[in-house]
Parts: C-alpha cells; structure tokens; sequence
C-alpha cells in the first residue's frame, strides 16, 4: 500500500498518515479488453478473445479482497455486452445466407460476378479442396480468365521480381 502525508488547509501536512489507493493494473485491463469486445463484435467471433481475457483479468484483479474495482465490473460488463452483440450477429447473418430471401439472392449474384459460381458452390468446393488439398474449380477457371486477359493485354502481367 501506498501512504502519504495528509494535508491541513494550508497545505502542510500535519502529520497523519492517510492511505492513498493504488490503481489496480488488472481492473484497467479488464476495463481495455471490455472496450475491445465491443469495437470488435461487427466481426462475429472477434469478441470472445478479448472478452474472455476481460473476464479473467477482473477476476484475477480481485485477488484476495471481497469487492471488485469499478473498472474491473465495468470491464465485465462490457465484454458480455460485446460478447452477446457479436454473437447475435453471427446468428443472424448466417441464419439470413441460409434463408430463401433477398439477401440470399445477392449474395449468389455477386459470389457469381467474382468467382462465377455462386455461395452454395463456393462453400461446397471450399470445403471439397480443403479434404483433398487440390485447387478449388472456380479458382482454375479465375485463373485461366486471368491468363487469357493478359495474353490480350488487358491486364498487366505480374512478375514477383518488380516488387
């Protein structure tokens, strides 16, 4: 603990020793990890990290008292609110991509403008080269459009020796 000397009303100190409270580092890294699972719940499961170890540092911050420092709860807070909105977004997004709606619609159109395949078939040849470890088709066929263009000069070609 750190003491200091109290003051009188003309700042002298008097004599009598007050005791000054220390700044726990473990409450204000919870408090920081807390921030940042709630910067980063727009990233699905971005907040769990740092809301977990937000957790765990307000109770590692506690250490031997009965109470917890204000930083250390609000710390808390924060990271289950992070926690809980990341997480919720997730459900929802994924739960709109395997719907028959709207958003799964463009979601096809644009998987089908970049890669000429659309979502289901992105994912289920994703899924398929990461079994066998073989190239996925859509990319073969990037790759050949890619070649072709700039056979015809529309794309520059790239030598990795430029850089």
């Amino acid at each position: 603990m750190c003491y200091y000397y109290s003051m009188d009303a003309y700042g002298m100190p008097n004599g009598q020793y007050m005791n000054a409270r220390r700044t726990n580092s473990m409450a204000v890294l919870s408090l920081i990890m807390g921030i940042f699972a709630i910067l980063l719940f727009c990233t699905g499961i971005g907040p769990v990290i740092p809301g977990s170890l937000s957790i765990l540092f307000a109770i590692l911050s506690r250490g031997s008292e009965k109470h917890m420092d204000g930083s250390a709860k609000v710390g808390i807070a924060a990271s289950v609110l992070g926690i809980l909105i990341g997480i919720g977004l997730m459900v929802f997004v994924i739960s709109e991509i395997n719907s028959d709606g709207e958003f799964k619609q463009e979601l096809d159109n644009a998987f089908i403008q970049v890669y000429g395949v659309d979502y289901d078939e992105f994912v289920r040849q994703i899924n398929e080269s990461s079994r066998t470890g073989e190239t996925p088709e859509f990319m073969k066929d990037l790759e050949e459009n890619m070649e072709k263009q700039r056979k015809e000069r529309l794309l520059p070609s790239y030598d990795p020796g430029d850089i």
